[in-house]
This record gives structure tokens, C-alpha cells and sequence, in this order.
């Protein structure tokens, strides 16, 4: 595909278009997200052609066409040959997709049940150890190549591992962190901070989450990154409080549960200057 220098407002996937006629850009504004509107179309295909060329492929013993590999080359190259069908909306916005690209799962048990994972993943995480993807040489990964995958489970959105996939990874589950090394990472990040506002800080943690444990209050309060953030802030000038609602209170967008976070903290921590924290 043409490639053009990037301008401001373009993204890494694909390149705003700036000169929409107005129909499309009204598009845009009625139908914002990537699959507002999806067409189908139902339609009958004579085969004869590609059934006798699957046929004629047959003879290569080194990769076998299916019908599938066709089915995929032709959506390439229509998409190829037809570039204003790569395009998506963003907020609003058209942008011309910087590549063409097709990905497709597979089931490990043809059933509506069975489980879905990605083609190349399987090959890659078994026994095989190989990256295999049709059109393009079979890699064969190096003894030493290993696959590190995180996952934060319970967040929105954080789908459930199917059975396959799973089956592939050793699994650590890494529990909350302890009150021991807590203290031992704000420490290492605020090494001037006082040992008593350090143990007040690692207290208020707790709380929030022994609150979110019971369902008081929602996970978002129990943000170490925004508590260290917080304490950052504290750092420079502002006062305690302000900057525990900007690391962690601000994080909840509902009235009720920020009052609850606002009465743990006060309970906890007094209000004053932030530099009352450090030596």
C-alpha cells in the first residue's frame, strides 16, 4: 500500500482522512464506532473454476491450496484493489487503514461450544513449536523462546481463557501485595519519605481494599499506581488530600462511592502540605 509521512491527528493504524465529502462525513457522526453498521449480502457462487484449480494444486506436496487459502486471497485482493473498503471511524473521525491484514480463529471441537483460539498460537505454544501461516515459510522457533502472557482477571472486557490456550501456560497467580512489600516499594520510590507517613499510607491501601473485598466500594480505589502518583504529588507541593483524590478518589465516577473513599482517607490521613510527608 502507498505509504504517506504522518501528519498530526493520524494514527499508528491508519491515517486520518481530511477531505471526506460531506456524506461521508456526516457518516461518520451518525455511525461513530467501527461496526455501527455492518452489511450483508447473500449470494450464489459458481465453484467450477476454483474446484478444478484446487484439483490442478493437488499435485504441490509442499503446501496444498485449499479452498479456504482462495477464499482469503480473494477478500485480500478485493480489499487491496478497493482501498476505501479498509477504511474505520474513530471518535467520529474516517482513517484510511495503513495495511491490509485478515486474522481468523479455529475451534478446537466443531460445535457451537467449542473452543476458539487463535491459528498461529496453537502451533506456536504446543509441542510443534513452529509459526506456521499459509503463503509464507514455516518458522521454527528456537529452544529458548518463551511466551510471557498477564492478564488482570475480573477487569471489564477481560475475556474468559478458553480451555485451549489455557492448557498451554503455566500459570503464577500473583495474590495482593503484602503490608512488607509495600513498604519496601514506596521506599525504594520516595526514599525520603517519613516512616509514619509511609505506614499511613500503606494502612489507607488496605482499607480501600478490605472495603472493595466486601463490595462497599469498586475495585478503582485500590490503585497503588495512583496512590504512588498521589504521593508523587505530595512531593512537589500539594496538600495530602488533594492529591489522594487526583490518584485515587477522582477514579470513581460515582458521587456515593466517592464520599466512602473521601471518610476512609479522612479517617486516616490528616490534611496538610505535601512536603510535610518527606524529610
Amino acid at each position: 500500500m502507498e505509504t504517506q509521512k504522518k501528519r498530526r491527528g493520524d494514527r499508528k493504524d491508519g491515517r486520518l482522512l481530511r477531505e471526506l465529502d460531506s456524506l461521508h462525513f456526516i457518516t461518520g457522526i451518525i455511525y461513530p464506532n467501527r461496526c455501527d453498521n455492518e452489511a450483508y449480502v447473500s449470494e450464489r457462487i459458481d465453484l467450477t473454476a476454483m474446484n478444478a484449480y484446487l484439483a490442478e494444486n493437488k499435485t504441490e506436496t509442499d503446501f496444498p491450496y485449499t479452498m479456504f487459502h482462495l477464499v482469503v486471497a480473494a477478500l485480500l485482493k478485493t480489499i487491496t484493489l478497493r482501498p476505501k473498503l479498509n477504511r474505520f471511524i474513530v471518535n467520529s473521525n474516517f482513517y484510511q487503514r495503513n495495511e491490509v491484514s485478515a486474522a481468523f480463529v479455529v475451534k478446537k471441537q466443531f460445535s457451537d461450544r467449542g473452543a476458539e483460539a487463535l491459528a498461529v498460537l496453537h502451533s506456536v505454544l504446543d509441542h510443534r513449536r513452529v509459526i506456521d501461516v499459509p503463503g509464507y515459510e514455516r518458522l521454527q522457533l528456537h529452544p529458548a523462546t518463551r511466551f510471557i502472557a498477564t492478564m488482570n482477571y475480573g477487569y471489564e472486557g477481560t475475556r474468559e481463557l478458553n480451555e485451549a490456550l489455557a492448557s498451554r501456560f503455566l500459570v503464577i497467580a500473583m495474590p495482593i501485595i503484602s503490608e512488607e512489600n509495600l513498604c519496601r516499594v514506596l521506599e525504594g520510590r520516595f526514599p525520603t519519605i517519613r516512616k509514619s507517613w509511609r505506614d499511613q499510607f500503606v494502612k489507607l491501601f488496605y482499607e480501600l481494599n478490605d472495603k472493595a473485598e466486601h463490595a462497599e466500594i469498586s475495585e478503582r480505589a485500590v490503585d497503588l499506581r495512583g496512590l504512588q502518583d498521589a504521593i508523587g504529588l505530595m512531593q512537589l507541593g500539594i496538600s495530602i488530600r488533594t492529591a489522594l483524590d487526583m490518584g485515587i478518589v477522582n477514579k470513581c465516577f460515582d458521587p456515593h462511592e466517592q464520599q466512602l473513599i473521601r471518610d476512609v482517607i479522612t479517617a486516616r490521613i490528616p490534611d496538610h502540605g505535601g512536603r510535610e510527608v518527606f524529610d
